[in-house]
């Protein structure tokens, strides 16, 4: 049996990643969530704990105040200027929190010794070019740096990180996982936007890949009723 620590946000690719441990015999899943001053975190709260209370399992919060203590002034933790565009868009970088997964993985990373997991999972798909904490060589050199920092005791598991987001979308309905219970918006609202990255990404998905969308949309197109730019 592995132990595997699953870095939960609330989001589809992490929750597709829980599910997937779920339904392997194999495998046993210890969901953490990390509270690090996010704009969303009531939303992505509500939602891990919904998903852990669907799959029957015990959460663990993990406080990380050093964005806020040190008065970060990225968008996604001040909820200031918050970009919203089409996921693809290249003022997506705009958005983004720095060195956030490196963070993360260190931290799952000295709390695997403590329940003794044998894993680290991060639910990264092989679309996300946005962020430079997302791409192949950055998780290989995370791979090697947490096999070398534990004595080849912790491994680190990615395995959305060659599939498109469609795939990931058609794997996890496949292992009905709970899409309604995730949330993807960069607002605190448990009503998503429907226009910001987040947001666009999770209609692409949907759309692309004719499954039906349980989500409730503030707007429902991504551009008619919304001029682009920077959420006040």
């Amino acid at each position: 049996m592995k132990n595997i620590i699953v870095l939960l946000s609330g989001g589809m690719d992490s929750t597709t990643v829980l599910g997937m441990i779920m339904s392997n015999k194999n495998q046993r899943a210890i969901p953490v969530f990390f509270n690090y001053g996010q704009t969303y975190l009531e939303c992505e709260r509500e939602a891990v704990t919904a998903l852990c209370k669907h799959y029957n399992k015990i959460l663990i919060e993990v406080p990380l105040p050093f964005y806020t203590d040190m008065e970060f002034t990225t968008p996604l933790i001040t909820g200031k200027g918050v970009i919203k565009v089409h996921h693809m868009n290249k003022e997506m970088v705009k958005n983004i929190i720095p060195f956030r997964n490196a963070i993360l993985l260190s931290l799952a990373t000295a709390l695997a010794s403590e329940v003794y997991a044998d894993m680290i999972a991060i639910g990264v798909h092989g679309g996300e070019i946005v962020y430079p904490d997302c791409r192949p060589d950055f998780l290989n050199a995370m791979a090697q740096a947490i096999r070398i920092g534990t004595d080849n005791k912790v491994e680190l598991y990615t395995p959305l990180a060659h599939l498109s987001i469609q795939d990931v979308l058609r794997i996890g309905t496949r292992l009905d996982v709970p899409y309604q219970l995730t949330h993807s918006c960069y607002t605190n609202s448990l009503i998503h936007c429907g226009l910001c990255g987040g947001c666009s990404e999770r209609k692409d998905r949907f759309k692309i890949t004719g499954i039906p969308d349980p989500t409730e949309y503030e707007y429902k197109s991504n551009r008619k009723s919304y001029k682009p730019g920077a959420m006040d």
